[in-house]
C-alpha cells in the first residue's frame, strides 16, 4: 500500500512518496521503507544520466523490479526516450512471465503486482516513465501517481498542477503526499521527496554550453516536517478563510444587481364539486 508520484518540472523531475510499508494478514504490522532508488549513470567529468525508482505492489517483487530496471538503466549508455523504453520492456516483461504470471490464478489477495514510477534524466532532458502491469510506458501528461493513494493523489495534482520550476513541484509534491496520507487508508508514515535536475545553460564565447551543477537532491526530514505543519495550520486556515469567503461572495446579492419582478399571481379557478 503506497502513494507514489511523479511531477516534470521545466528543470528536472520530483518524485515523492510516503515510508509505510505493512505486513501480516490485513497489514496489521507497519514499518518504515525508503521507496525511491536512484541510479547514477556519471562521473564528475562525465554525466551522463540519473534514474529514481519508485514502486506499489508487493515489496519483494518491487524491489527486485527496481534493481533490474536500474541495472538496465545503467548497461544501456545513452538510450533516451523510446530507445530506453525498448531497453526497459523486456526487463519488464520477463520478470512477469517469470514471478507474477505463475500467481495469476491465486486469489485477488494473495496475487503478486507491481507498478513501478520512473524520473528519468538522460542526456540533459528530464521523462517520466509509469508501468502498467508488463508494459512500461512514458507518461503523457507532466505528473502521474501510482499505488493504493494513486487515485486521490490525481486528482489533487489534476486541480493544482501548471507549469512549474522544481522548487515548486518539491512543495506540491509533499501536499499531495501529506493529503492523500490523511484521506487514504495504506498511505501514512513519513514523506520523501527527490529531485534529479536537468541541465543550466551558460553563455560562453563558443556559444551556449550546458553545465550540471547539481544531479540529485532529498529534501530533509526538518524540511518536510515545516511544510506538514504549515500544511495543516497557516494553508488550512487560509483555505478554509477562502472558501467562506468565496461562498459568501455567492449567497450575498450584489448591490448593482437587478432585482428580480415579482411573481404575477394567477387567480384561482372557482372550485366545482360533483
Amino acid at each position: 500500500m503506497t502513494i507514489a508520484l511523479g511531477i516534470l518540472a521545466t528543470d528536472g523531475v520530483v518524485i515523492a512518496a510516503d515510508t509505510q510499508e505493512s505486513y501480516g494478514y490485513a497489514g496489521a504490522v507497519k514499518n518504515d521503507a525508503l521507496k525511491i532508488i536512484y541510479f547514477l549513470d556519471a562521473t564528475i567529468r562525465n554525466p551522463r544520466g540519473v534514474c529514481a525508482i519508485a514502486g506499489a505492489g508487493d515489496a519483494g517483487h518491487v524491489e527486485a523490479i527496481t534493481m533490474l530496471l536500474g541495472n538496465a538503466f545503467l548497461t544501456h549508455h545513452g538510450l533516451q526516450d523510446e530507445k530506453l523504453l525498448d531497453a526497459l520492456n523486456p526487463v519488464l516483461r520477463r520478470f512477469y512471465d517469470e514471478h507474477i504470471i505463475p500467481f495469476a490464478s491465486y486469489p485477488a489477495g494473495e496475487r503478486p503486482d507491481a507498478t513501478m514510477l520512473l524520473g528519468v534524466q538522460r542526456l540533459g532532458v528530464p521523462r517520466l516513465f509509469v508501468s502498467h502491469q508488463s508494459c512500461m510506458r512514458p507518461v503523457l501528461q507532466a505528473y502521474e501517481a501510482i499505488g493504493a493513494g494513486a487515485a486521490f493523489a490525481k486528482m489533487l495534482l489534476g486541480r493544482f498542477w501548471q507549469p512549474m520550476d522544481v522548487k515548486a513541484a518539491q512543495v506540491l509534491a509533499a501536499y499531495v503526499v501529506f493529503l492523500t496520507k490523511e484521506s487514504v487508508e495504506g498511505c501514512g508514515k513519513y514523506t520523501s521527496v527527490r529531485t534529479i535536475y536537468g541541465p543550466t545553460f551558460e553563455d560562453t564565447p563558443s556559444g551556449s554550453r550546458a553545465t550540471f551543477s547539481e544531479l540529485v537532491s532529498a529534501l530533509s526530514a526538518e524540511e518536510i516536517d515545516d511544510m506538514e505543519r504549515l500544511f495543516r495550520t497557516k494553508y488550512a486556515l487560509m483555505e478554509k478563510r477562502t472558501l467562506w469567503q468565496f461562498v459568501g461572495d455567492c449567497v450575498t446579492p450584489s448591490a448593482a444587481a437587478p432585482k428580480r419582478p415579482a411573481a404575477r399571481r394567477v387567480p384561482k379557478a372557482p372550485r366545482r364539486d360533483r
